[in-house]
């Protein structure tokens, strides 16, 4: 399953800066065909305009980066990442839940239900592993799996659960209709992604409590 990579970052807006610092830095160090494609119809029909203009040309795999995902300025993880043979192979990268960063690697835990696998639960921190999806912001596709995939390759799905509506996302939906992905735990991303100011709020609101906590602890202390 070697060949040709085509590297494509989807977009609706614009590059995040150090984004546009790494494609830089990939076409001085890399031989990489790097470009982006421009759409403003949702992520989900963005993704699938890119695999169809990638499926349009002689390349075995597409290696998609969003605009907001900043792979490693590292040629040997690079070269690493690009020689793995498996049909979707992922880098990673976290996601900001308000206090901590949450890896977007997962475990499925019932039907169209995912749970977050932290680090500290993956089975390696150097070789590659199996997991049941991961954000596709850093994922390498050979062409066979769009070929034998339906259209659309990327779509939201949306239901109802227990009472409540639910919307899954358009990776873990690709992921899940791919038959998982395998990660590459040395494949560590930046994620640039802007966050909301209620969360840092949450987060400066938690640690204050943790000061004041530890000033309490403290206090005791010489008390006693």
């Amino acid at each position: 399953m070697k060949g040709k990579t085509l590297v494509r970052i989807p977009t609706a807006r614009h590059l995040d800066r150090e984004v546009a610092r790494w494609w830089a830095w990939a076409m001085r160090h890399t031989d990489l065909d790097i470009d982006f494609v421009y759409n403003t119809e949702g992520v989900d029909r963005t993704r699938n305009v890119v695999v169809e203009k990638f499926l349009g040309t002689d390349a075995q795999y597409l290696w998609m980066i969003d605009d907001d995902v900043v792979p490693p300025r590292k040629k040997e993880l690079i070269n690493r990442f690009l020689s793995w043979d498996y049909p979707v192979v992922s880098g990673f990268y976290d996601r900001f839940d308000g206090f901590v960063g949450v890896p977007q690697v997962y475990a499925k835990v019932e039907e169209e239900r995912w749970m977050a696998m932290p680090r500290s639960a993956w089975p390696s921190k150097e070789a590659v592993f199996r997991a049941a999806a991961a954000g596709a912001g850093c994922m390498r596709v050979h062409r066979e799996v769009f070929e034998k995939m339906p259209y659309p390759w990327f779509e939201f799905r949306e239901g109802i659960r227990d009472g409540v509506r639910f919307r899954t996302g358009e990776d873990f939906t690709f992921c899940d209709k791919a038959g998982g992905v395998v990660v590459d735990p040395l494949m560590e991303c930046k994620h640039m992604r802007d966050v909301d100011l209620s969360k840092i709020r949450l987060l400066t609101e938690a640690l204050e409590y943790e000061r004041l906590q530890s000033m309490k602890q403290e206090a005791n202390k010489e008390l006693v």
